[in-house]
C-alpha cells in the first residue's frame, strides 16, 4: 500500500514536472528568437510563485 501511494504521488508529480519543463523549454526558445529574456523569466517566475 505504501509503495502504491508513493508511486501515485510520483506519477502526479512527474506530470506537473513535465508540464513545467515543456513551458520552460518554450520560454527559452521564445527568448532565443529575440524577446527579452529578462521579461520572459520574470513572467515565468510570477506565474509559478
Amino acid at each position: 500500500m505504501f509503495l502504491q501511494a508513493v508511486f501515485k504521488i510520483g506519477m502526479e508529480l512527474s506530470v506537473e514536472v513535465t508540464v513545467i519543463f515543456i513551458l520552460e523549454t518554450l520560454t527559452i526558445f521564445r527568448c532565443r528568437r529575440g524577446n527579452t529574456a529578462i521579461e520572459k523569466i520574470g513572467e515565468f517566475n510570477l506565474f509559478f510563485h
